[in-house]
């Protein structure tokens, strides 16, 4: 800026500004001569900001924007129908932030990209975190903007993380004008962080690299403004340039003809403005700064500005932009040479492909890279083998409970099962049975059913968790209703009989039902139950290009945690009372009636089965192996608990069979002898009853001897009754006999 206000401050006046190279001191200084209304023309400087007319208003540039490279590049991606693509650049760069907000407005105006991700790093930092993100993301073509230090430092960052060519196809600037600019300019590695990349690992990332950019050097024969034809001046400017100090600025070649152009652009517009101003009387000796009339005839004679040069034809956009050539290359494999692969014409947005040219992708049979996975959604379900498997297991236990209903009401006057209270029992295996049931709800899915509609698979969520709840609560309440009556009659301690009727155990069994049903209504009306859809994505190792989502659908509420904590809290109640029966009745010695031994395996039985399904059910989302371990504990735990209650019962009245027909085979037994033994039985188990238990015991143990004798009278009445119809018998023939002699 120092230089700009010499110069503006020396004579001769300037009449129009040419510079400068680099957008970072092309927009001051451009802001600087409109204070001097002054036309202003770049030669290279490429920066969107540029454009902006309400800030630059006497801008032009010989070398287009960067914003006019982005539907080249979308022609690109449209030849390869490529449709989606992920952004990164640098973020404090306000070329390249400029850009990628022109590029996200270009893909929305147009449609013909979908911008999956935009990522944006800063020079200094590391973009290793940029690069995750796109990825994470599984987008496959990249659009970069960025410096060539930066540039390194991403594909290097890139190597590592495995977005390498040809499954990933980078596309980005084509300004760069260091041969291999993609590696170390000192030698050695490309550093980033604690990853290094030798040259080798570099020039992988550059394989099939595209780049837009202005074309420098005109493509036709003619004679440009010059009189001189591409290739004339090309001849030229080498002798110029390798004569003297020139020689040093080789490296310029590729921004010399936009220099060049841009001088023949100011003379032409100059030459232009000078009838305007004889009309006016006026020549260009006459110039002063901050005259706008000479600001207007310039400014426009600029903006008409139209001719053949070295670049190419140059012409300006409303907003002193050019309209010239992109030239669209593709770093070809192995050779690391650029190739043109395709023309775009700015003011026609007409694109021309060179089809004689056959891409190298180093894929499978040569194929294009895709710009995403396919993505194959995939409904994870319960197997249908899975669910019969479970169906058939379900059906055999209730098939068994419904076995142990037919035996408990056959069996309902034996004094066994009537101590057992077959009507309560009756209600056990009715909790069983909808236990069992709740494991076909539990599988219904529509995958597995073929059926689609919502809900029908909510109703089969609620249905399996009132079948569950209920019958878990039904079966265990009328199961320690049991215990509970036997507690209440053998705590009795005022001497007077106790009777507990059975409707009075329906009433305790309806309570704890009634709570049950109260939670789940109370449930359904505050957090109803809605199905939950989650996908989880897979990448198979043999299908690179595949993504495979699966999705599950679970039933879930807002609060689930709340709601288990409710219903096992309750159930848990229920248990641990039950628990607090069965100890109490721990030494009741009638076996028929007294089931605290089993109650207290059943129990244990539950605890384990559902604690573990509980943890199954919040930490499994396989639907196929969540559903298989619930459906097995649920099957295992009311099953053992069924068994537990009725199998020693079923043993009971079997054993009791085989003791009355003992009885019947020994019916000659002479009566007094085996009197005599259950009295000395009797006798001898006196002893220790007065010396080793309480009264309490003691009368317990009694009243079972009790039965036990009277069960061997009942046996022995019709030994007695026998005995007695053959003693009448011999009495009748012994008075036969006396009588014969007499007569």
């Amino acid at each position: 800026m120092k230089v700009l206000f010499k110069h503006l401050s020396n004579e001769p006046k300037k009449l129009m500004i040419l510079g400068s190279s680099c957008s970072p001191v092309t927009e001051p200084m451009a802001q600087t001569s409109r204070e001097f209304d002054l036309v202003q023309l770049s030669y290279i400087s490429a920066s969107p900001a540029l454009s902006k007319r309400d800030i630059y208003p006497n801008f032009f540039r010989a070398r287009s924007s960067e914003t006019l490279r982005i539907l080249p590049t979308f022609e690109i991606f449209k030849r390869f129908n490529w449709t989606r693509i992920a952004l990164i650049s640098e973020t404090n760069k306000n070329l390249y932030i400029l850009l990628t907000n022109q590029i996200i407005a270009t893909a929305n105006r147009t449609g013909l990209v979908d911008i999956v991700v935009s990522a944006g790093f800063d020079t200094s930092e590391d973009p290793g975190q940029a690069l995750l993100s796109i990825k994470k993301s599984s987008v496959r073509i990249i659009y970069a903007g960025f410096y060539p230090a930066s540039g390194r430092k991403v594909l290097c960052r890139a190597f590592h993380l495995n977005l390498k060519p040809p499954r990933y196809v980078w596309v980005g600037q084509g300004w760069f004008t260091t041969p291999f600019w993609w590696r170390n300019p000192s030698g050695g590695d490309v550093v980033v962080g604690n990853s290094k990349c030798n040259d080798s690992a570099m020039d992988e990332m550059v394989q099939g690299y595209f780049s837009t950019d202005p074309l420098d050097i005109s493509q036709r024969a003619d004679p440009t403004v010059s009189g001189m034809t591409p290739m004339e001046w090309i001849e030229a400017y080498n002798r110029y340039r390798n004569n003297g100090p020139y020689a040093l600025y080789k490296g310029a070649m590729k921004f010399a003809s936009f220099t060049y152009d841009a001088t023949w652009a100011i003379a032409i517009a100059l030459n232009n403005s000078i009838p305007h101003l004889a009309g006016m009387d006026k020549t260009l000796q006459d110039f002063q700064y901050n005259n706008k009339m000479f600001l207007k005839i310039f400014k426009s004679e600029m903006a008409k500005v139209r001719f053949q040069g070295v670049s190419g034809p140059l012409a300006f956009t409303d907003t002193g932009d050019r309209f010239g050539v992109t030239i669209i290359k593709r770093i070809q494999r192995a050779s690391f040479k650029e190739i043109t692969i395709g023309l775009y014409y700015d003011q026609s947005a007409r694109v021309v492909w060179n089809d004689s040219i056959r891409l190298k992708w180093g894929t499978r049979d040569n194929r294009v890279p895709i710009d995403f996975p396919t993505i194959r959604q995939e409904e994870e379900a319960v197997p249908l083998f899975l669910y019969i498997l479970m169906v058939v297991f379900t059906s055999i236990g209730i098939i068994l409970a419904l076995s142990f209903l037919i035996f408990n009401y056959y069996y309902r006057e034996n004094r066994v099962m009537k101590l057992a209270s077959p009507n309560i029992n009756n209600a056990i295996i009715t909790g069983s049975i909808l236990c069992y049931a709740s494991v076909i709800f539990f599988g219904m899915d529509s995958v597995t059913l073929g059926i689609h509609y919502q809900s029908f698979i909510v109703a089969a969520c609620w249905i399996r968790q009132w079948l569950l709840m209920l019958g878990f609560m039904l079966g265990f309440s009328a199961l320690f209703a049991k215990t509970w009556r036997l507690h209440v009659i053998f705590s009795n301690k005022t001497g007077k009989s106790k009777v507990i009727k059975d409707k009075q155990l329906y009433a305790f069994i309806a309570v704890i039902v009634i709570i049950g049903i109260g939670i789940l209504v109370a449930q359904a009306i505050i957090d109803p139950i809605f199905i939950e859809e989650r996908n989880q994505t897979e990448v198979p190792q043999d299908e690179e290009d595949i993504i495979v989502i699966h999705v599950i659908m679970s039933c879930k509420n807002n609060n689930p945690v709340l709601w288990q904590v409710i219903m096992l809290g309750t159930n848990g109640v229920l248990l641990a009372y039950g628990l607090l029966l069965a100890w109490r009745t721990r030494n009741i010695s009638i076996a028929a009636a007294n089931d605290s031994k089993y109650i207290g395996l059943a129990v244990y039985n539950v605890c384990i089965f559902s604690g573990t399904a509980v943890l199954v059910g919040f930490a499994v989302s396989q639907p196929a192996i969540r559903f298989g371990m619930i459906a097995a504990f649920i099957i295992l735990s009311t099953t053992g608990s069924i068994s537990l209650i009725f199998v020693p019962k079923i043993l009971q009245i079997k054993e009791k069979k085989a003791v009355n027909t003992l009885h019947n085979a020994g019916e000659m037994t002479p009566f007094g002898i085996e009197t005599g033994r259950l009295t000395s039985n009797l006798q001898n188990q006196k002893l220790p009853l007065e010396h080793t238990i309480s009264s309490e015991q003691k009368i317990n143990e009694l009243e079972e001897m009790v039965n036990q004798l009277q069960s061997t009278i009942d046996g022995k009445d019709d030994n007695i009754k026998q005995l007695q119809d053959e003693i009448i018998q011999l009495k009748s023939e012994i008075s036969a006999e006396k009588k014969e002699p007499e007569s």
